[in-house]
This record gives structure tokens, C-alpha cells and sequence, in this order.
């Protein structure tokens, strides 16, 4: 029984924890990496014009390939949504820091968090939540729009910054902190 590549492409997106590598489908489906990509498109079009579907397929800088919901959908099942990606503590320790210094070195990073953080970097860059610039003997790390976009965070992230504040002073106020 032959099976449609396109349901296929559909089938190996939807079941993969994070986002997927043009390689790494061909791989996973035996299948030449042209036809991949072509399917691929033909797989965009048919999200993006078909308005009653609430899955997008989006595609990172670095052509990684992931299935996500669409923004309105996003939205509506905010509160029910679980954290595709599970993220393990230590790098969500790491993203925080990065989140909080904003630009910061990643020399400082691995100061910070250790010799794993070279992992956790790996990891948030797969998501395509940090990028990496290089400068000197180091990279300088921020993050990217689709961190800023997937939590829903203006560009400098001041909205949960300034949430924070806010609980910091009511604490202070009370005498708790």
C-alpha cells in the first residue's frame, strides 16, 4: 500500500517533539529530500489557504519544520495548552537567564549555568528561540522573534518584566521579600 507523501510529511511533523530538520524527514521516510521539500510547500499552501484548519506548518531560519497552531488558536485554548517541548529545568534556568540579561555573552552564560549550558543553548536554539552572534572569541545571545512571538512578549519582553516588578514591590510592601 503506497501512502500519500503529503499525509505522510503530515503524519512525521505531528508526531515529532520538536522541531524537524529537511534531512531528518527524508530520513524518516525514506524518501528523497527534493520530494520532501516539495511536499513540503505544497503542505504550506495547503495551510495557509485553507482557513478552517488550525495548524500551520512553520519554518525556522534554519529550515527546521514544526506544526503549530495558529495564533487565533493559540488564543482561544491558551489555558489548556500543555508545553510541547518540555523543557528539561536546567535549561529553562538557562533560558531565563538569557530572557533576564537580555543580550548577554555566552561566555557569561557558561559561567553562570556551567559547562551543560552549551547544551541548553543547543536546545534553545533548536527551537529557534535564541540566536547567536558571533563577536570576538564569543557569541553574544538573544532572543529571537519567535521566542518573543510563542510567549506572546513584546520585543524587549518589558511586559513580564514589569509583572515581575510588580511583584516584587507588592512582596516588599508586605514585608516578604
Amino acid at each position: 500500500m503506497q501512502l500519500n507523501l503529503k499525509a505522510s510529511l503530515e503524519a512525521a511533523l505531528f508526531t515529532a517533539k520538536k522541531a524537524i530538520s529537511l534531512s531528518e524527514l527524508a530520513k524518516k521516510l525514506s524518501i528523497e529530500e527534493k520530494l520532501i521539500k516539495t511536499s513540503l510547500r505544497a503542505l504550506q499552501q495547503d495551510y495557509s489557504t485553507n482557513k478552517e484548519k488550525a495548524l500551520e506548518l512553520t519554518q525556522t531560519k534554519k529550515n527546521y519544520y514544526l506544526l503549530t497552531l495558529k495564533k487565533e488558536y493559540v488564543a482561544l485554548l491558551k489555558d489548556e495548552l500543555v508545553f510541547v517541548h518540555e523543557l528539561k529545568p536546567r535549561i529553562l534556568k538557562t533560558l531565563s537567564l538569557i530572557f533576564f540579561e537580555e543580550n548577554i555573552l555566552q561566555t557569561r552564560v557558561i559561567k553562570i549555568r556551567g559547562i551543560g549550558a552549551y547544551q541548553d543553548l543547543k536546545a534553545l536554539e533548536e527551537l529557534n528561540w535564541i540566536k547567536r552572534k558571533k563577536t570576538k572569541n564569543t557569541y553574544l545571545i538573544s532572543l529571537t522573534k519567535v521566542f518573543l512571538e510563542y510567549f506572546e512578549l513584546s520585543e524587549s519582553g518589558e511586559t513580564v518584566k514589569s509583572e515581575l516588578d510588580k511583584i516584587k514591590f507588592s512582596l516588599k510592601r508586605k514585608n516578604l521579600a
